[in-house]
Formats: structure tokens, C-alpha cells, sequence
């Protein structure tokens, strides 16, 4: 799984609502284990993961902000987060998401993803590269956590993905590219974080159509299914009210 992957990957699943207290034992549970495998320097390392540490790190700190876990452990793995190097957006916006929440000083990450900004309102890897819709759609993730004012800067991100989604409902690598499970199940599952606006709510009901028709006899998703994308598709269906006819 490439790093990409995987950060697509947890950021639908901490952006799925919070369980019912009825699990709690078994989240106190798990954070406890969580928490017993950080390191002394604040991280949770590859040794225990299918990413990178700085990845890893991040989704830790995100089902514990989740969770609303404010204990030595979350402020140890900030601390490690804001002292490591982000260039790329798919570095930036996750510290953002988890550092913004927390009250961390995060104007200098803001202004260099701002400025990843292109003439289109969408978002590359960096600065000058070509928008898609994977950065697009992390920016967006990363400016909601951040609270960030400036609503034409969010519309315009917003419009760029629902203006550049393909015929079949799905979105690709790159503007016009065929479609994939992958992508438009991130890019659905960040646009529903939004207010349902017409031209939201139609891209995502597109979406939708898209995500079951890929559907395998098997239940599962992707050529042939896969975990990884039934777990996508289905995080992004479900998070749409979409239950019916699912497995």
C-alpha cells in the first residue's frame, strides 16, 4: 500500500461519527494498547504498522482527537508532529488536521498549503504541480479542521472536485481520467463533510451510483475486491445513509 493510499484511507475512517458509548471498554481498551506502544520520542513506528512512522503517528493522534483523548500521550505525539519536516500536501494537511484541533500554532503549514493553491482552486502535491483531486480533497479536509474562514477559498476547492467529477459519477487520478474506487470514495466522503449544497449533494448521489455499480457478486470491491477498497467504498456509502442492498 503507497503512503498516499493509506492516508486516503484513514482519513475516511476518522471522519466516520463516533460510536456509542456502549464500546467504550472496548476504546479504552484500545487506546490503552495504543498508548503502551508509543515510543519515548512521541511516535508509533512501522514496526506495528503497514506505513511510515510519520503516517502511523498521525492516525494514532486522530482516534484519540476523535475519542477526545488529552492525556500525555496525545500532547508527546504532537510535540514529535510539529517538529518533523511537511512539504508536500499529503504531509501538510494531516498535521494541520491533527494540530489545529489542539490550539497549535499552525500558520506557517497554512501558508504554505495556501499557497499550493492553483488559478483552477484545486490543490497538487506542491507548489506549481497540477490540481487533482486527492490533494483537493486533503486541503479541504485540512482547512475544515482548521476552521478556515475564507468561504469563497472552500467553495471554489468544493467546485473544482464537483465540476471535474466524470460522467460515470467517479473521479480519477487526474482531471479526466477513468474513474476509480479509490478516489471517489475519498472525494465523496470529503465533500458529504460539507454543507449539502445542490451542486454537493448531486455529486455525491453521483458518487453513489458510481460506488455500487462497482460492486463485485462477491459483495466486495475492486478488480477482483480487495479489503482495502471495500472498506473505502463502503465507509463512504455509509457515511451517504447508503445501507440498502449492501452486505
Amino acid at each position: 500500500m503507497s503512503k498516499n493510499l493509506f492516508l486516503g484511507f484513514v482519513f475516511l475512517l476518522l471522519n466516520l461519527p463516533t460510536s456509542s458509548h456502549a464500546e467504550s471498554t472496548a476504546m479504552t481498551s484500545g487506546l490503552n494498547w495504543l498508548k503502551s506502544n508509543q515510543t519515548v520520542t512521541g511516535t508509533w513506528n512501522t514496526e506495528l504498522s503497514s506505513s511510515t512512522e510519520f503516517y502511523t503517528t498521525v492516525t494514532v493522534l486522530e482516534s484519540f482527537i476523535a475519542l477526545s483523548d488529552a492525556s500525555d500521550s496525545s500532547v508527546v505525539g504532537r510535540n514529535w508532529l510539529n517538529s518533523e519536516k511537511a512539504e508536500s500536501t499529503t504531509y501538510l494537511a494531516p498535521r494541520i488536521k491533527v494540530l489545529a484541533p489542539s490550539g497549535r500554532d499552525i500558520s506557517v503549514d497554512m501558508v504554505t498549503l495556501l499557497s499550493y493553491k492553483n488559478k483552477d482552486s484545486g490543490w497538487g502535491g506542491y507548489l506549481n504541480q497540477a490540481s487533482n483531486a486527492f490533494s483537493t480533497a486533503l486541503a479541504l479536509q485540512s482547512l475544515r479542521a482548521a476552521n478556515y474562514p475564507d468561504l469563497t477559498t472552500i467553495n471554489n476547492a468544493l467546485a473544482y472536485l464537483t465540476t471535474n467529477q466524470n460522467s460515470d459519477g467517479g473521479w480519477g487520478v487526474n482531471v479526466d481520467s477513468t474513474s476509480n474506487i479509490y478516489l471517489t470514495a475519498i472525494v465523496s466522503a470529503t465533500l458529504q463533510q460539507f454543507p449539502q449544497m445542490t451542486s454537493i449533494a448531486t455529486a455525491v448521489s453521483k458518487a453513489t451510483i458510481y460506488l455500487l455499480a462497482q460492486q463485485n457478486a462477491d459483495g466486495g470491491f475492486g478488480t477482483p475486491s480487495t479489503v482495502y477498497e471495500t472498506a473505502l467504498a463502503y465507509i463512504a456509502l455509509i457515511a451517504n445513509g447508503q445501507t440498502q442492498g449492501l452486505p
